[in-house]
This record gives C-alpha cells, structure tokens and sequence, in this order.
C-alpha cells in the first residue's frame, strides 16, 4: 500500500492486548499551516509492504556434530539450543545449505535470517532436523540446523516492535551475503582506503526501520570502518610494529606485540584445512623437546633441538 497507509497499519492498528503507539502531532498540522514551503533531500525513504500478508518467526539452531568414535553415531557438539561456537558466516552457510539439498520444502523460497537463532518467511516451513555437511578447503564439517515454529505475525495486528525486527531482518538479509556486515553497518571491499600500520578504512552504509507519521521509513546513512588487513601477520607485524625479524626483541616491543595480537583472527596457511582462529594469549613452544626427524616429530622423549620453522615444515609438508 501507498506509505501514508502505514500509519494505520503500524502505529494506530488494534494491537494484540498491547496499547497503540500513537505518535506526538506537529503542531503546525504537518506542515500545512505553514506560510511557505521547500523540498529537503533527506536520508530516508518510505517503504511500502502489503500488510496483508503474514510473516512466520521460527527459531534456528545450527550446532557442529562430531563423530563419537566408540559408538559410530553423530551427536551435536553443542549444547541444544546454542550458536556459541558456530560463527554467523558459518551459519548462514548451513541454512543456504539446508534450502538447496531440500528443494522439496524450500524451492524458491527467499527468507530472512539474522546468522543467529531468528528466521523469518513468507510461508510457514516445515519444522524438524537437518544435517548438512560444510567443506572448507579438504577440511569437511557436519552440522545439524534445527527449525522450529516461534509465531506468526500479522503485520495488520502485531506490535510495533514485533513487526519491525522482522521487516529489519528481511531488509538486511541481501547486503549481509554480499558485504561485510558489522551490526547495522555494510561494508565493502571495492573502495578501500590505506590507513598505514596494516589497518585500511572500508566504505559502507548504515541501516534501519523507523516509524513516522508518515508510516515507516528507512533510514540510510554513509558508514566508514577500520579493518585490519588480510595479509600475513608476520607482513602485518612488520607494517604496525617495523617488526625486524633477526633484530633482538626488546620487552616493551614484546608487550606491544602480544597486545596487538590479542583479539586477532588469523587462518592458518601450513594445513588444507582453511581453519580460522582467534588469538587470545600467547603460546609457548618447547624447542628442547622437539625432534627435527619426521618420524618422531613433536615426541617429548627426543632431546634433538629444532627450530619452529623445521618442526612445521617435516610435520605439515
């Protein structure tokens, strides 16, 4: 419908047992008593939706399954009910998933999905357990997607608040597949700017749903971001610290560099895994228990000194 529909629809409709938000009037009637008029450009814009239809919120659990080696049969590594190990790329990864192997209940069928635990569709779906498996490099994960029914909300009923987190989240679903999404904020990595000390500024945009007088609008706004770059973190040292590699550490330099790196997420190069981490403390690597031969690599019962570069290269090459 015509935005100035929306006022009706979402701010002074019968809400369920809820009181209707009614918004403060301009006093100068909207503008029309006014003695002269003038077009501003504005950054928001009005959204028009058919509140006739209906959205249906279900609850998403995506938790990685491991293999129990006595028993033969796959259990779910995480506690029922818990994303808290499956980052949210990785869980829109297994919903994609799950909606191209079972074309039979998802064919053509658009949804928006916040990367956590809430999914809203035009149509109902059907609830139950998936299991999926993720390749990422010739490293494979299995993982189980559970959908079950939250509530159905009626656009020309619902709360305000209810009815605006799921248009938020439908509305963010495209630039959160194509761009880096940071919150409310998208970036992309076609303009970047170089910051020096391996940190670059990405442009990008902010968004969100705000209701007016007028009915519901959009607001957008210009977004910039600092990221740091995705090199090599030696490469990285060298461009934020001037780290010089057979130079003597200095304990100031040393501190420096653990702070830096504290919080850093790194994939790892010297496996086919393509695994991520993060950095949350140093580690210590014990040369005297090293052994430089590659049958016995990383035995603590060999007293034969190596070197890091040596113990990775005989134990991954």
């Amino acid at each position: 419908p015509p935005t100035s529909q929306l006022n009706t629809v979402l701010l002074s409709g019968e809400t369920s047992g809820a009181s209707v938000l009614k918004l403060v009037e301009r006093p100068d009637s909207g503008g029309t008593c006014c003695s002269q008029s003038i077009q501003l450009l504005a950054n928001h814009f009005c959204v028009e939706f058919d509140p006739n239809r209906s959205i249906y919120h279900y609850d998403v659990t995506v938790a990685s399954v491991k293999e129990n080696a006595g028993e033969g049969s796959s259990t779910p590594a995480l506690g029922t009910g818990t994303n808290a190990r499956v980052s949210k790329s990785d869980a829109r990864a297994v919903v994609k998933t799950v909606f191209v192997d079972n074309p039979q209940f998802f064919s053509d069928l658009q949804v928006g999905y916040d990367g956590e635990k809430n999914m809203y569709s035009p149509r109902e779906l059907p609830e139950g357990s998936y299991t999926v498996k993720i390749s990422k490099g010739t490293d494979v994960r299995e993982y189980k997607c559970t959908l079950k029914f939250a509530a159905k909300i009626d656009l020309t009923t619902a709360t305000i608040e209810n009815a605006i987190q799921a248009l938020e989240v439908v509305m963010r679903e495209y630039p959160a597949n194509c761009r880096i999404a940071r919150g409310r904020n998208f970036y992309s990595t076609a303009e970047v700017t170089d910051l020096g000390g391996g940190v670059e500024a990405l442009n990008g945009f902010f968004q969100t749903l705000r209701p007016t007088a007028q009915g519901l609008a959009l607001n957008v706004d210009f977004s910039v971001m600092a990221f740091y770059k995705r090199i090599p973190v030696i490469d990285f040292l060298r461009q934020n610290l001037g780290l010089q590699l057979n130079a003597p550490g200095r304990s100031y330099k040393i501190r420096k560099l653990e702070n830096i790196l504290k919080g850093l997420k790194v994939r790892v190069t010297h496996t086919n895994t393509n695994e991520t981490y993060t950095i949350f403390r140093e580690e210590t690597f014990d040369l005297r228990g090293r052994s430089s031969s590659k049958n016995n690599v990383g035995s603590t019962t060999a007293r034969n000194p190596t070197t890091v570069e040596k113990y990775f290269y005989y134990q991954y090459k």
